[in-house]
């Protein structure tokens, strides 16, 4: 069976929009909205769990740049930055993929989950279940160590239109 998102990288789809040895950036053959993006990984991963650590931070920065990208471009309020992992999850290919989904007020698209109040008692056992597990992920107990201290600098202004091609200043646009 052939993966379509494999397929379209292959055959140098039209909708693509960015390409690089590591990353692919295209129109979402099915769109949530008009401007929907979606960041693949050029090799084939079916899930995120199987994506190496550096290509995944890779994949995430390309995506914060496309989001950068689309409120300038399409003028939109927000942007959702999504992955559906797994079908329970809503993926519907076996590509690993991030959805960068543009968003203005009033759009109908719902990312609101139904809420419940939890069992206290749960909780706590959920949170020693995943807790017992973080050397796995290679997290250490930080609990002890004293935050690092950063000096405070004076107030510096930035002109966020002197430098219309440096991204970090146009996400300070953005920041409500």
């Amino acid at each position: 069976m052939t993966c379509p998102p494999c397929e379209l990288i292959k055959e140098q789809d039209k909708h693509i929009i960015y390409e690089d040895n590591l990353a692919v950036v295209m129109l979402a053959p099915d769109p949530a909205v008009k401007g929907h993006l979606v960041v693949l990984p050029r090799q084939h991963f079916q899930v995120m769990s199987q994506v190496p650590d550096d290509v995944i931070s890779y994949l995430f920065l390309i995506a914060n740049k496309v989001s950068t990208l689309i409120f300038e471009t399409l003028g939109c309020q927000g942007t959702n930055i999504t992955v559906n992992n797994r079908v329970a999850a809503g993926q519907e290919w076996a590509h690993f993929m991030i959805n960068v989904i543009p968003r203005k007020e009033n759009d109908n698209i719902d990312f609101n989950f139904k809420r419940s109040k939890a069992d206290q008692n749960e909780l706590e056992e959920i949170m020693k279940r995943i807790k017992e597990e973080t050397n796995y992920i290679g997290l250490e107990d930080k609990s002890q160590q004293k935050p690092e201290v950063i000096e405070e600098q004076g107030s510096q202004e930035i002109d966020v239109n002197k430098s219309e091609d440096d991204y970090k200043l146009k996400q300070l646009r953005h920041i409500p």
